[in-house]
């Protein structure tokens, strides 16, 4: 069959009909007005763009997802509450720090309490991160949780399951979650031999008969792992070599994780079994061993044990990992010249050599130097109280109280931070992820300093950025020069001029791709967590950030931005104004997609 004129008007009629009833069904159904406009626009002008995607990025399915989910989540807080909601909550010292108000609001917000009696620490970049959660895992004693948006089968996947099958065969339990459509090149072996080692392990999707990888919306973006219910670890990074530092293009790569220990794991915790209970219609049995006190934790054995490189194979592997990342990392530093991938897996495959063959020659002096730090330890701890986290690498250098008069000691003690978990997601009753954002950005009074690798906010974030500066709040954002995803990249750049002439200071990191989602109040408090300021974290996907206020924590957030604030530059509206037609146009056409990037 020929197609001549007519029938090639015929089917742009019918796909701009069909545009049109679709743009219609977007203004009735999209949750937003800016959604609305963006989706109607977008389907009338462009139909031959924008037809497929509408049907997979549609609200369509929205109210009959909402409803479930809400519903599952009511019923799961009535059999599934910590106790620890009831008999440790206290808001008092946050409400001294950050005001009444704020507190009252953030609580109802995230339908949790503040928890008081909690420490916590900043694990900066990928080693730092997976060396103490495969710490943790490998003195597992009864469960281990785990819950990621991407997992991939390559040298880090299979080392966490190779650890994870390890503690099943011990006797502990071990979950895992992960993302349908963030994990959608993970094998089905990789899955099968997590199952096959004992490991319990199940997709997250939207619709509970099956997964539908063509259903974008509504992702879990929540990366959270918890032993025994005594730490956690929440935060930016997935499970991939690339958070190590080993895609090229992005290297070195720059994210924050924190590991929590106190009452808040509770919290945590619950915001997991939610996940798991939508995914599974189960309650995994999290029975805890006795939990050790906070500031009772063992400051010496398990650095000790680790120091001896045979007797934990985990960690060797981990440092093998870190090393061979190093060199890629260095090389797109020094050229920004992606590596092929066959120099990648020669230089991994000649590092793991190199350490293999160094071990043996090395174990007597790790016994050696494990031996002479646990006596230096122990010494260092007859002198003074022990550390909840002397038994992983120490935290970043934090402020001291000469230095800063109004930094105090009794609020910063370690064992003593207030910590709020602040879930949300697309099926919240208000749009909790957004709202946090306003909260924190409103309660500043000094400085509010975010990082986010992509920024496109909604009109309410970017008025309380605006209203901030307006007050004379030190308002600064960090984000990325380099772009892993254009279309979010280009729209960030037009955000960004227009937060430079509000008056808001925009940085962008000169190293690698930066990843992290960290937000500093005045010195009283900061969060961590997987969101990110856009709309997709406000009200599509589902997140997780810790509030912690607590002095001492503030200060050593500080440190750590202040050397990313040192290894970035400023943008001014030279940015925008220089580039080309072209470029700003581009800019302004990627905006029309803010309210689903």
């Amino acid at each position: 069959m020929q197609f001549d004129l007519l029938h090639i008007g015929t089917l742009v009629f019918l796909c701009h009909l069909l545009g049109a009833i679709a743009a219609c069904h977007a203004i009735l159904h999209t949750r937003t007005s800016q959604g609305a406009i963006a989706w109607a626009v977008s389907l009338v002008a462009m139909p031959y763009l924008t037809l497929i995607p509408y049907l997979f990025l549609g609200r369509s399915k929205f109210a009959g997802y909402v409803d479930a989910r809400r519903f599952g989540n009511e019923l799961l807080r009535t059999r599934a509450q910590p106790p620890e909601w009831d008999t440790q909550s206290s808001h008092e010292r946050p409400a001294q720090a950050l005001g009444a108000h704020l507190v009252r609001s953030l609580t109802r917000l995230s339908g949790m309490p503040f928890l008081p009696g909690n420490a916590v620490r900043t694990l900066v970049n990928g080693e730092a991160t997976f060396s103490a959660i495969l710490e943790a895992i490998e003195n597992a004693r009864s469960y281990v949780i785990v819950q990621f948006f991407i997992v991939r089968a390559d040298a880090l996947g299979e080392l966490i399951k190779d650890t994870l099958i390890a503690k099943v065969a011990q006797g502990v339990r071990a979950y895992v979650l992960y993302d349908s459509i963030g994990s959608f090149d993970l094998p089905h072996r990789y899955v099968a031999a997590m199952r096959a080692g004992g490991v319990e392990m199940h997709p997250f999707a939207t619709n509970q008969r099956f997964v539908n990888r063509f259903q974008l919306n509504f992702r879990n973006h929540r990366k959270i792992v918890v032993v025994d219910g005594e730490c956690a670890f929440v935060g930016g990074h997935n499970i991939g070599v690339e958070y190590l530092g080993g895609k090229p293009p992005l290297s070195p790569w720059r994210d924050t994780h924190i590991e929590v220990r106190g009452p808040a794991v509770a919290s945590i915790q619950f915001v997991f079994t939610e996940d798991w209970y939508w995914a599974t219609q189960q309650l995994p049995p999290l029975e805890a061993p006795p939990r050790v006190p906070v500031a009772a934790i063992p400051a010496v054995p398990a650095r000790a044990a680790a120091a001896v490189a045979a007797s934990v194979p985990a960690a060797a592997r981990m440092a093998t990992l870190s090393a061979a990342a190093a060199p890629l990392a260095d090389d797109a530093a020094n050229d920004g010249a992606p590596l092929p991938v066959s120099h990648a897996l020669a230089a991994d495959a000649h590092q793991t050599a190199r350490v293999a063959e160094a071990s043996h020659a090395t174990q007597a002096t790790q016994a050696t130097q494990a031996a002479t730090e646990a006596t230096h330890a122990t010494l260092a701890a007859e002198a003074s109280p022990p550390s909840p986290f002397a038994a992983v690498s120490a935290p970043a250098p934090v402020r001291s109280a000469a230095a800063h008069p109004n930094l105090s000691t009794d609020s910063g003690h370690a064992g003593n931070m207030h910590c709020l978990v602040v879930p949300s997601g697309p099926a919240d009753k208000q749009e909790t992820c957004s709202l946090f954002f306003v909260e924190a950005i409103s309660a500043a009074r000094e400085r509010v300093w975010i990082t986010t690798p992509y920024l496109v906010p909604d009109e309410a974030v970017f008025s309380a950025l605006r209203l901030a500066a307006l007050r004379g709040v030190d308002v600064r954002i960090l984000i990325p020069s380099r772009r892993d995803h254009i279309v979010v990249f280009e729209a960030s750049r037009l955000y960004a001029y227009d937060s430079v002439r509000a008056g808001v200071r925009v940085f962008r990191y000169r190293p690698g791709f930066l990843h992290q989602k960290v937000v500093l109040i005045d010195d009283e408090a900061a969060a961590v967590g997987s969101a990110n300021l856009d709309n997709r974290s406000f009200r599509l996907n589902f997140e997780i950030m810790v509030l912690t206020v607590d002095r001492g924590f503030a200060a050593e957030v500080e440190a750590m931005l202040l050397r990313d604030f040192a290894e970035s530059f400023e943008i001014d509206r030279s940015e925008y104004r220089d580039s080309p037609a072209w470029r700003r146009m581009a800019m302004h056409v990627a905006r029309l997609f803010a309210p689903i990037l």
